[in-house]
């Protein structure tokens, strides 16, 4: 992530590479997750799909100026290969 005023370089965004799918498309339930979502005015990152395979969760996160703190994790409906 950078800083767009000052173009300062802080990471990479937690929780890292998410695959947002789909997934197990043509078995009857094909999951999609909404990806990472931000507004400028808030501090809070939500981060909703999957890493690696089955970990598959809405995440919110809290910028503290120089670090994102998970804040809360929920599950997310697991695609037929997880269950």
């Amino acid at each position: 992530m950078w800083d767009a005023v000052t173009g300062k370089f802080f990471g990479r965004l937690p929780p890292g590479v998410i695959g947002v799918g789909p997934y197990d498309p043509g078995r009857g339930l094909s999951m999609e997750y909404k990806g990472e979502e931000h507004h400028a005015d808030s501090a809070l990152l939500y981060v909703q799909g999957c890493v690696g395979a089955c970990d598959c969760a809405a995440r919110y996160y809290r910028w503290d100026g120089s670090v994102f703190h998970l804040v809360l994790r929920q599950q997310s409906v697991l695609s037929l290969r997880c269950q």
